[in-house]
């Protein structure tokens, strides 16, 4: 890969967007006020910041119009001003707790979504239209996952078409992965809700863990042939361990964070799909065992299903996976991180805090983390609770308790971090390692 694959979701559609003679009245109003309020922040200029944002509210009106118009929804200048105001969301978003997080990142992604939707995926094969929806996929993507359930983005059509003919770009394929789990996860609820007894009650258990099964080694693929040698290139020039308290000292390109921030990306997924595969697996087993399942080609799948799964789902596997993403994380969220980058480690954050909840001295290393995010990289709504509930499948939810216990943990460390956070009135000039 080369180094402008780092630059790729970020680049690639301002490239196009500013090569327009004459754009569209919405597209002009939409870049002024990203650059005149990013430009007043950076430079503390607050009546620049004021400009820009009364030209953020003339572009709404105009983004408005134009949605009712059928020529303009169409035209990819419209699609390239939604993504400057989406830009300009996230910059100036104030969220700092979960729920308005959650509200802010449904707001944005519907802004996003709806002149996209009005196309079809048939109309978004231009340089313009593809590169605006490579650039919001990742939100549409959590969105999913988050609500568990496929939206419109995660059917074939709108995974395929726009890149027909071409090479799709590797973090596009890593949010495939995504896009795909979120239709497991609405599959999973409806298995919670199906009977445990008869070969029929037990169809859908059956039929899911048949496609978690199919889906691992599409993920393995994706990893060994991208991510496995860029890992293995990268180690020589890392020779201390990651874990050391100075990770910052590491020498990262832009494109070696985003290189990072995909892998461990997908390792998440990779975990969120194990868990409901561990799941589905228990609920086969207990059929097999109460002798549910009847039939001997049946009893012969199913075993051969859970036989699978298991080299994937057992708990060394998992810990393999949590641990390289809590080596790697600290790379990732880095001063060389920007904040696109250290914003797409909030999913990773909340896998590893799930998949840690048992285990002391990695859950702090987690909570750490969490610490560095919330704090040093001034990301306020990086609070733990909401997130964790809101990805852990409901047929793994029941573990006698130890899930409110872990809830309970991460409360209290809310309740550290606000009494830090009154006690401190200038901001910290270096990462702090979190409670101890």
């Amino acid at each position: 890969m080369s180094a402008n694959d780092g630059l790729r979701e970020t680049a690639i559609w301002i490239y196009h967007a500013l090569r327009i003679a004459e754009p569209i009245p919405l597209l002009r109003q939409a870049l002024l006020a990203l650059s005149m309020t990013r430009h007043g922040r950076v430079t503390g200029n607050l009546e620049l910041i004021r400009r820009g944002q009364r030209t953020y509210g003339t572009a709404l009106r105009l983004l408005r119009d134009a949605l009712y118009d059928r020529v303009l929804t169409w035209n990819d200048e419209t699609l390239a001003s939604v993504r400057a105001l989406v830009l300009y969301e996230f910059f100036e978003s104030n969220s700092d707790n979960p729920t308005a997080w959650y509200r802010h990142l449904d707001g944005i992604t519907s802004l996003a979504s709806s002149p996209m939707e009005a196309r079809g995926p048939e109309r978004t094969s231009s340089s313009i239209s593809r590169s605006v929806l490579e650039d919001i996929r990742y939100a549409l993507m959590l969105k999913d996952v988050m609500l568990r359930k496929r939206s419109a983005f995660g059917r074939d059509d709108w995974i395929d078409l726009p890149w027909c003919g071409r090479a799709k770009p590797i973090e596009q394929q890593v949010y495939d992965q995504g896009f795909r789990i979120a239709a497991i996860l609405e599959r999973s609820d409806l298995v919670v809700q199906s009977p445990t007894t008869g070969h029929q009650g037990l169809r859908p258990a059956i039929d899911l863990l048949q496609t978690c099964n199919d889906l691992r080694p599409q993920m393995d693929d994706l990893f060994r042939h991208t991510f496995k040698p860029f890992l293995q290139a990268k180690s020589a020039d890392w020779t201390r361990s990651l874990f050391d308290k100075t990770p910052d000292s590491i020498a990262l390109t832009p494109a070696d964070i985003n290189q990072l921030t995909l892998v461990v990306n997908l390792w998440s997924c990779m975990l969120l799909m194990a868990w409901i595969a561990d799941a589905l697996r228990d609920r086969l087993l207990d059929a097999l065992d109460a002798g549910r399942i009847v039939t001997k080609d049946d009893v012969a799948h199913a075993k051969d299903l859970c036989e699978v799964s298991s080299s994937y789902t057992n708990q060394c596997a998992l810990t393999d996976l949590a641990l390289a993403i809590l080596q790697y994380f600290p790379l990732c969220v880095g001063p060389g991180a920007s904040e696109l980058a250290v914003n797409r480690m909030l999913f990773p954050l909340t896998c590893i805090l799930w998949q840690f909840r048992y285990s002391e001295s990695h859950f702090r290393k987690a909570t750490a983390l969490m610490w560095q995010i919330s704090e040093a990289r001034n990301v306020k709504f990086a609070a733990p609770g909401y997130s964790v509930i809101a990805l852990i499948p409901p047929i793994a939810r029941d573990d006698g308790g130890l899930l409110s216990n872990a809830v309970d943990r991460l409360t209290r460390l809310r309740s550290i971090l606000g009494r830090r956070r009154g006690h401190e009135s200038t901001p910290r000039s270096t990462p702090s390692r979190g409670p101890a």
